[in-house]
């Protein structure tokens, strides 16, 4: 039911164009262009930690992309089967001096289950956010100016 409320929103807008034009925002080298060639893609979450418990598919599922210096994310998160929340977010994505800054103007959340539902529009917080990067071998690590957000990015998923 969620996922069709996203394609819904998509179609509403009547007409869509699409565009993979080359990225003008590209890093020239160094740990931006070796994070920038990682991140591009599609992602599947493999697991959420939320400080106390790591979940994992079916609990909490979703995918991300990075192409072209635009991020797009759909996350779902079923950990409490009452309150169901689904996000829908896209925006923008920019690699540099060893940080990464994204931000989603455009955002949905979905909450609540089968029996009744609520839609908001706006995000989780305002303007960018920003984490430092850096790698452990092959896998990316982004840890969050606050401390309390890391993310983990390869290829592989561990």
């Amino acid at each position: 039911m969620k996922f069709i409320l996203a394609i819904a929103l998509l179609v509403a807008t009547g007409q869509t164009s699409f565009s993979n034009e080359p990225d003008p925002e590209k890093p020239a080298e160094g740990i931006d262009r070796q994070a920038f060639e990682l991140m591009v893609g599609m992602y599947e979450v493999v697991s959420w930690n939320d400080g106390t418990q790591v979940h994992t598919p079916p609990a909490v599922s979703g995918r991300g992309s990075f192409i072209n210096g635009k991020t797009m994310s759909i996350i779902h998160n079923r950990i409490d089967p009452k309150s169901v929340i689904s996000t829908v977010g896209w925006g923008y994505g920019i690699f540099d001096d060893g940080e990464f800054k994204y931000a989603y103007p455009e955002f949905v959340t979905v909450k609540g289950d089968e029996s009744q539902s609520s839609v908001k529009a706006g995000g989780p917080f305002e303007g960018e956010r920003e984490y430092s990067v850096r790698f452990e071998g092959e896998r990316m690590v982004m840890t969050s100016k606050s401390g309390k957000q890391v993310w983990q990015v390869s290829r592989c998923g561990r």
